[in-house]
């Protein structure tokens, strides 16, 4: 799942209400609006969250929750703002088969001054790309990429896996970096991880993917765990995080 920021600009006077309407076909479909599908009221003076949510290690035995709050929409004030749930991938019955790159119908209704009317539908492809940091000391036991398409009123909060991890270690492993959030003792967790990467080559490519409409940019930084020689000898090393500046993607 990623969010997609959708925006609806007031240019008259006395709309009441306006949805969206929206649904996801495999590339080269067409929306059947008379079928079930998703809806979604524009909100004015909108608001969006932003904020990890979870737990990040900060020490060897501490751990800081990173709130989540809610600030306006950055958007005109004639604005109606919705961040969408978007999957990502679609069925394709076709090839029977899930597709990251897919695409996305859409279109508004507009309740305004007692009549009700409709714009022509829209149509976005959504395609993927795989970003990468490079770990050339051997000193990040994990790390997670935060983006978001357009500006930063969506961000996604997507951890890393390297391949190598996958290859040794299988893509069920208990340790892959998805599972983290999910994990009753997170130090261990850390810790466990860290010991695995000591087996993996360097450098170590810490990879995941941003998704969006084709030719949107996307905002991207990375929440990086490093970890500090041990002192004394022997010790499971101190960790410390970071979070690096941002850079545009272009889908």
């Amino acid at each position: 799942m990623w969010y997609l920021k959708k925006m609806w600009l007031d240019h008259e006077f006395g709309i009441d209400a306006v949805v969206i309407h929206y649904t996801c076909t495999p590339l080269g479909g067409s929306p059947d609006w008379l079928q079930p599908h998703e809806t979604r009221l524009m909100e004015k003076n909108a608001t969006v969250k932003q904020g990890l949510g979870g737990t990040t290690l900060v020490g060897e035995d501490q751990v800081a929750t990173l709130q989540v709050t809610e600030r306006p929409a950055s958007a005109p004030s004639n604005a109606r703002v919705k961040v969408l749930r978007m999957p990502t991938s679609v069925w394709n019955p076709q090839t029977s088969s899930f597709a990251e790159n897919y695409l996305f119908h859409y279109f508004f209704e507009v309740w305004q001054q007692g009549r009700q009317w409709t714009t022509p539908s829209v149509t976005e492809e959504i395609v993927s790309k795989e970003i990468e940091y490079l770990d050339w000391l051997g000193n990040v036991p994990g790390l997670c990429a935060h983006w978001s398409v357009y500006d930063g009123d969506a961000f996604v909060y997507a951890p890393t896996e390297t391949p190598e991890f996958i290859e040794r270690f299988g893509e069920d492993s208990p340790l892959r970096s998805h599972k983290f959030y999910g994990s009753q003792d997170r130090n261990l967790f850390s810790r466990l991880k860290w010991a695995m990467t000591l087996q993996l080559p360097l450098p170590r490519r810490w990879r995941t993917k941003v998704r969006g409409p084709k030719g949107a940019p996307v905002i991207q930084g990375w929440h990086v765990g490093f970890v500090e020689a041990p002192t004394p000898p022997g010790e499971f090393p101190r960790a410390r995080e970071e979070w690096t500046g941002y850079t545009i993607h272009t889908l």
